[in-house]
């Protein structure tokens, strides 16, 4: 019986690719760096964590600082973000059914909790974790095992919503299963409404 579901952020509970893309170039911009187009941002920044990406784009520039500059501006940024279909009414009615709702995301938890607010969906769950709060963002377990022991929740418990093969691997190492939304996984769904059926 599943009594909790995990999601992803991106891509899962809204679309948020054009907000970030535009929020990274401007952070470059700031930076002193140059900016980048958005097939390179796609082959090598989206939903790669940031302990790997400043590195590789702001040489010499702290994680901190680029991820400040992120939390302080991202909001700048909201009109871009657009909720996924019927995402608010699923999520409402999978609460009231008791299902455990949470959030595992390479977005900073300070960060998260602002556009969980901002687009209404924060209360929605009962735990949100972020990149900052764990020693290794996805592809590795972390997330999800700090989100299953705030949840109070086994693994066969539970189900992992995700929209790219970083979240399936991400399972994958967590060992537990994995709903691919619109990709493939344990379970595949097209539409967030069609996990009302598998949450029963």
């Amino acid at each position: 019986m599943i009594k909790g579901l995990i999601f992803d952020m991106d891509g899962v509970l809204f679309e948020s690719l054009e907000a970030w893309f535009k929020l990274f170039n401007k952070t470059l911009n700031n930076f002193g760096f140059k900016k980048i187009t958005k097939k390179e941002f796609l082959r090598n920044c989206w939903s790669v964590d940031s302990s790997i990406i400043v590195p590789m784009y702001f040489p010499g520039r702290s994680i901190e600082s680029v991820t400040g500059y992120y939390q302080k501006h991202f909001l700048d940024y909201a009109r871009y973000v657009k909720l996924i279909p019927d995402v608010k009414e699923t999520l409402k009615r999978l609460k009231k059914r008791n299902i455990k709702l949470a959030i595992a995301t390479n977005t900073y938890k300070k960060q998260t909790v602002k556009i969980l607010k901002k687009l209404g969906l924060y209360n929605h769950f009962d735990v949100v974790v972020g990149a900052d709060e764990v020693k290794r963002g996805k592809p590795a377990p972390d997330m999800i095992l700090k989100a299953l022991k705030k949840l109070k929740l086994k693994k066969n418990e539970v189900y992992f919503i995700g929209d790219t093969p970083i979240d399936v691997k991400t399972c994958k190492n967590a060992k537990c299963k994995v709903i691919g939304f619109k990709i493939k996984g344990d379970k595949k769904i097209n539409s967030l409404k069609e996990l009302l059926k598998l949450a029963k």
